[in-house]
């Protein structure tokens, strides 16, 4: 009863944040600039494997009530439709930690490194290379089938013997989410000396939930995938880890609204059905809120230089 509870709950929450996620970033993209934005075009694309996952377990809920398959191969399909939007998730989230973690290790260049067009092109870099391991073993590639308890997919190979995950989903799935960790801890140290009280706590506030998610997701993936063969994976902690995983994706669109200025003009002004506004290329605030810093000093430099002008040329005239 109570994995049939949780799995209700996962698939009500996974659905809420993904509806959010459609319409904000829908939003955006009627009121953005988003053809020279390729942070908010990375961030969709991330919404739509986002999107595969859900129409997934939506699929399968309907199969777990109705005590049936819709369709002789919807295990498989279905399965290979998670297997792939999970990857593909993964690899989205690994190419954006991967330029932060950069940018913290060389903080000299933090912005030019983090950079959205960066972080497209070493997303296209492992798409390649996964895509290029993925057609070289085609041979033994893996079935999949999911448990109906849970909605929890189970990875086997012909035979029938239990192959977690391949050696390349485990790489892409555990570094993704260390560096993320790593990435974003670092950032909520290096902002902590920050003297501008306001922007340092929406910074830590967007890092924490940053690292929360990551967090959740790196021990959700444990639970499911580094539980031995010789022993049974504990049902009731996957359930609860879902849930937790579910619950970042929910609150996820609120966190982009607060803390990311394009975002936020963007969703506003198609809600009063504005004119369209100037896009930023940040992936998330941080980079935003560091570039508002900067301008803020130097239009306070030269107003400064402007009154001092003004002093002078006034003092010669007198």
């Amino acid at each position: 009863m109570l994995l049939y509870a949780t799995a209700y709950l996962n698939l009500f929450l996974y659905l809420t944040g993904t509806v959010a996620h459609m319409l904000l970033f829908t939003a955006v993209f009627m009121k953005a600039k988003w053809r020279s934005n390729p942070g908010l075009v990375l961030i969709a694309s991330l919404t739509v494997c986002e999107l595969m996952s859900t129409i997934s377990f939506s699929v399968a809920m309907l199969e777990t009530i109705v005590s049936r398959p819709l369709t002789p191969t919807s295990a498989y399909t279905l399965g290979k439709f998670i297997n792939t939007s999970w990857l593909a998730s993964s690899l989205h989230i690994s190419a954006m930690a991967f330029n932060r973690f950069i940018g913290i290790v060389f903080p000299f260049s933090f912005e030019r490194l983090c950079s959205p067009r960066r972080t497209l092109l070493t997303a296209l870099c492992i798409w390649s290379f996964v895509a290029i391991y993925r057609v070289a073993r085609t041979g033994t590639c893996c079935s999949v089938a999911y448990d109906r308890r849970l909605l929890v997919f189970r990875y086997y190979v012909a035979n029938g013997s239990v192959n977690y995950m391949s050696y390349i989903d485990q790489t892409v799935t555990y570094s993704t989410s260390i560096i993320s960790l790593i990435s974003y801890t670092s950032i909520v140290v290096k902002l902590s000396f920050r003297r501008n009280s306001l922007l340092r706590r929406k910074e830590r506030a967007l890092c924490f939930q940053f690292a929360f998610g990551w967090l959740s997701y790196t021990l959700y993936s444990a639970s499911l995938f580094i539980t031995p063969s010789f022993l049974s994976p504990n049902m009731e902690i996957c359930a609860v880890l879902a849930v937790v995983a579910s619950v970042h994706w929910t609150i996820n669109p609120y966190m982009y609204f607060t803390f990311n200025e394009t975002v936020q003009k963007a969703a506003l002004q198609f809600l009063s059905c504005q004119v369209p506004c100037v896009a930023d290329r940040s992936v998330d605030g941080i980079v935003v809120l560091m570039r508002e810093t900067k301008n803020q000093r130097r239009n306070v430099e030269l107003v400064a230089r402007k009154e001092l002008k003004s002093n002078s040329y006034r003092a010669v005239r007198v």
